[in-house]
């Protein structure tokens, strides 16, 4: 049960299917015309509403909570704040033709999502 936060756009378009579903008075809604200045107003006020609610259900439920909601939910709980950020190691394998040669200076590894891998000293795989 997590809120998703729709743009603008897509909130506007929902509320002009509702409004032309409901009604036989309209049956077009441009650019420039009142009722989509009404539909754009109530859209921005809808997304900030939205806002509101996933944020209030970020705090009854900690799953969908992040950053700094954390924080509030787990001082509300009583428990201890983070630890601050901290450097960690990583060991990785690697697998090549014997005498491949990986010099430190020369090669790094990139994970998928951009970490970069550094070697601490020259490889030659045996």
């Amino acid at each position: 049960m997590q809120t998703e936060i729709l743009s603008v756009n897509e909130i506007k378009e929902i509320l002009k299917e509702i409004v032309l579903n409901k009604t036989d008075k309209v049956s077009k809604v441009s650019d420039g015309s009142v009722l989509n200045g009404l539909l754009f107003g109530d859209s921005k006020i809808s997304q900030k509403i939205l806002k509101d609610v996933a944020i209030t259900e970020s705090h009854l439920f900690p799953e969908y909570a992040y950053g700094d909601n954390l924080d509030i939910i787990a001082e509300r709980q009583g428990v201890p704040s983070r630890y601050i950020e901290s450097g960690s190691s990583v060991y990785v394998r690697l697998v090549a033709s014997e005498g491949t040669l990986y010099d430190r200076n020369t090669h790094k590894l990139i994970s998928s999502n951009g970490l970069v891998f550094e070697f601490e000293q020259d490889i030659v795989i045996n």
